[in-house]
């Protein structure tokens, strides 16, 4: 994983990996409140464009982000607010 620039210099990490299960079992682990907080922090999730994204890494340290691209089962981006 590295940092990356976009065109007009904004930095980002784009993340890519493959994983066992089913497109949509794989969707359910990764892009919902409830599968995200399965297996990594507790997240909340509004499923859709603009949506927001909050994982909560312990007191203090919440990260909130908006939701760019939804298109289940095939993609989910998200943008850091803080």
């Amino acid at each position: 994983m590295s940092v990356q620039k976009d065109p007009s210099g904004r930095r980002f990490i784009a993340v890519e990996t493959e994983v066992p299960g089913t497109p949509e079992e794989v969707w359910r682990a990764i892009a919902t409140g409830p599968g995200l907080t399965a297996w990594f922090v507790p997240s909340q999730l509004e499923e859709r464009p603009k949506g927001a994204l909050t994982m909560n890494f312990g007191p203090g340290m919440e990260s909130k982000a908006e939701i760019q691209e939804w298109d289940p089962p095939r993609r989910f981006t998200a943008e850091n607010k803080d």
